[in-house]
């Protein structure tokens, strides 16, 4: 059996003082675990055996505790180092001294794997000059509490720590206020934090708008650190069709957190494995291994119409909407009675995105409703193809798991309707919120609603409705209603 070795990359480490006057009570520290391949290490059991070293990575020991405890959903392990028993004492650490060393050893249910990582803490000084300055006492000092500039007029110098820029500092060895704290956080705070620096944490996400020849990645990278050198210097997307061999880069910009990135000259009907990535001074980090297949391409003899297609389960799928025109005349009105195709929103700049609408008239083209499956109603598809009936459409619905769950059409994190949906898009189907038309247009750009070949009466038919504020695969109205046509 092949062994999955395990990545550790350290998330951070967080010094909370209880105000600023006293000395650090506990560490919060995160760190994220992921097997060679990229994958998340979930819900597994680890041991972690946490020593600080005084000075650098070789340095005396001064602390060491075990903690034992479980990864979450993401991967990511948290404890509270000060807070296990241990030989030695926590509160004795001299913090004062400057530079320690966190070396941590991690040990995982199931792996022979044993994981070292070793990163440096820094810290704030301000907190250590104020613990020194509260509770030093020298013979010419009388009282624990005076102000900052009668300590200073007695000779004292905090250990050899600057005061100067308390709000802009500019030296290593500056203290610095609760203002200039703010002003890297965001928001005010009321303990002294310290990170150590640590590699970037990227994150992946499902592809979306997969065409035949490309396909939207989403991803997200952060570092949990105040360091310089911990700032994300690159960040993007690795892909290729070898799982194994990602060979293939696209750089980009990260703007608040996230990053979007186009794949292009992709091969059609074709399987892309892909992996997000951030990289700092410090090292990279990459998210979970995904994967998307590409649509195929057909064209419609009739009038040259080029379409692509997804494989979904055991069926295929139109991924456009129908644009055929044939003999099907423009409709100004709604009509029963005559087979009528309209532009969508009533613009004939959108059909070559969101093809036409139809009505039931045109769509069935003198066919007969059908509740079977297949329908065997070609209506108004191309040779070859034929109008999906309502079991088709539940079929698809099923296949994706959308059926009822109106949380899964949500977007990630964009606003361009159903365009930018997570699961659909994700498959290839991609829904196109073409609207409809009755007594005026309606709904453009938010939903996406298609005429199945089932009828309902002796004037309506069925439809599935598809939008961000759910899924209605029961949907019907009157024959003079227009809307898009997906062929199966």
């Amino acid at each position: 059996m092949k062994k999955k070795h395990i990545i550790l990359t350290v998330l951070g480490m967080v010094i909370y003082f209880m105000g600023f006057s006293q000395m650090p009570k506990t560490f919060a520290y995160q760190t994220i675990l992921r097997y060679e391949n990229g994958n998340l290490v979930k819900s597994k059991s680890v041991s972690l055996d946490i020593i600080l070293l005084k000075g650098s990575e070789d340095g005396e020991v001064v602390y060491e505790e075990i903690h034992n405890a479980r990864t979450d959903e993401n991967g990511i392990v948290s404890i509270e180092i000060g807070s296990a028993e241990s030989d030695y004492i926590f509160d004795s650490i001299d913090w004062k001294f400057g530079l320690y060393c966190l070396k941590t050893i991690v040990n995982v249910e199931g792996s022979v794997d044993r994981i070292e990582s070793i990163s440096r803490i820094t810290s704030v000084p301000y907190v250590f000059y104020a613990y020194g300055a509260g509770h030093t006492t020298v013979n010419y000092v009388e009282e624990e509490h005076l102000s900052l500039s009668n300590v200073l007029a007695n000779g004292n110098d905090a250990g050899n720590m600057q005061i100067k820029g308390l709000a802009k500092p500019t030296d290593s060895c500056d203290a610095v206020n609760k203002a200039y704290m703010d002003s890297i956080f965001g928001a005010a705070v009321d303990t002294a934090i310290a990170y150590s620096m640590v590699n970037p944490i990227a994150e992946s996400y499902p592809a979306f708008d997969i065409m035949a020849n490309n396909a939207t990645i989403y991803g997200k990278a952060r570092v949990y650190s105040i360091s310089e050198l911990s700032a994300i210097t690159d960040c993007g997307v690795v892909y290729g069709t070898d799982s194994g061999n990602l060979s293939d880069t696209v750089h980009c910009s990260l703007e608040d957190g996230s990053f979007m990135v186009l794949l292009s000259g992709l091969t059609e009907r074709t399987t892309y494995y892909y992996k997000s990535y951030a990289i700092n001074q410090v090292g990279s980090g990459f998210g979970e291994l995904m994967s998307f297949t590409t649509n195929g391409v057909f064209t419609d003899n009739r009038d040259g119409s080029v379409y692509e297609y997804a494989v979904l389960g055991d069926q295929v799928w139109m991924a456009d909407n129908l644009r055929y025109a044939g003999d099907i005349p423009l409709g100004s009105e709604i009509n029963a009675e005559i087979a009528y195709r309209y532009y969508p929103n009533g613009d004939a700049a959108n059909v070559e995105i969101y093809g036409y609408l139809y009505n039931w008239k045109a769509a069935m083209n003198g066919e007969q409703g059908s509740v079977f499956e297949p329908s065997g109603v070609q209506g108004v598809c191309p040779d070859g193809w034929h109008l999906p009936s309502y079991d088709e459409w539940h079929r698809l619905q099923n296949y994706q798991g959308l059926a009822g769950h109106t949380e899964l059409w949500q977007n990630i994190d964009v606003e361009q309707g159903v365009l930018h949906n997570i699961n659909f898009c994700n498959s290839g189907f991609n829904a196109l919120p073409s609207g409809a038309y009755s007594y005026g247009y309606h709904n453009f750009g938010t939903d996406a609603d298609f005429w199945t070949a089932t009828d309902y009466s002796s004037n309506s038919g069925c439809y599935s409705s598809v939008s961000n504020n759910g899924v209605n695969a029961n949907a019907t109205n009157y024959f003079d209603y227009a809307v898009a046509v997906r062929c199966v």
